[in-house]
């Protein structure tokens, strides 16, 4: 009826899984099969305490992107390649890990952007 993998990774402090190979056979599609298929993905990434789930799909696969959006992901970059541009998806799953990490990027982002502009205003005076 339909095939779905997570392969778990990790990256610098985080661990995470990425959604990969997942197949509804023709007389199943729109029948909740791949919706299924997701939620199990979700709450084995759950049990397995991962901080976020990665997705990626063709930003022409009109289905596939809304199928994304309805389970919760959200696009956090656009790729542009030879044959063809795709969104990669992410789905935080341990938000307070996930948030002070970025927060502390934009904290960071924020105070260097800062001190570029007072060393322009000083260099002006």
């Amino acid at each position: 009826i339909g095939t779905a993998s997570l392969k778990i990774r990790q990256k610098f402090i985080y661990n995470y899984g990425t959604f990969e190979n997942l197949g509804v056979a023709s007389l199943y599609k729109r029948k909740g099969v791949a919706s299924i298929l997701a939620k199990e993905r979700i709450k084995i990434a759950k049990e397995l305490n991962l901080d976020f789930l990665a997705s990626t799909t063709a930003c022409n696969a009109t289905s596939s992107v809304e199928y994304h959006k309805k389970m919760g992901f959200i696009i956090y970059v656009k790729s542009y390649g030879f044959s063809y541009n795709s969104y990669s998806f992410i789905l935080p799953l341990n938000k307070l890990k996930f948030l002070r990490i970025n927060l502390l990027r934009i904290m960071i982002y924020v105070l260097m952007t800062s001190v570029g502009r007072i060393k322009k205003y000083l260099k002006n005076d």
